[in-house]
């Protein structure tokens, strides 16, 4: 099981948003402000299983690809994975 942190830019929240969320994934939405001119973002958390960590990125790396990409120097998005040993949910 893997932790995926993406930190996107709020541009393209609700169409990540809406695609993993179709595709069952759950996910934390936190609002969030970084980079060289503080500009606004959303992390989101999600724990997903191993097999699925590269259909999950790649659906990220799509929309912000393909969904009026963004000008300049600025990220659609930033992704870390993080290797899990449990999840619990209560």
């Amino acid at each position: 099981m893997k932790l995926i942190i993406a930190i996107i830019n709020a541009h393209y929240e609700v169409q990540i948003h809406d695609s993993l969320s179709a595709k069952g994934v759950s996910i934390t939405k936190l609002a969030s402000m970084g980079g060289f001119r503080e500009k606004k973002s959303t992390t989101l958390l999600m724990g997903v299983e191993d097999s699925n960590v590269d259909e999950t990125i790649k659906s990220i790396e799509k929309i912000c690809k393909s969904e009026h990409p963004l000008e300049g120097d600025e990220h659609g998005a930033i992704v870390f994975v993080v290797k899990m040993n449990e999840m619990f949910r209560y």
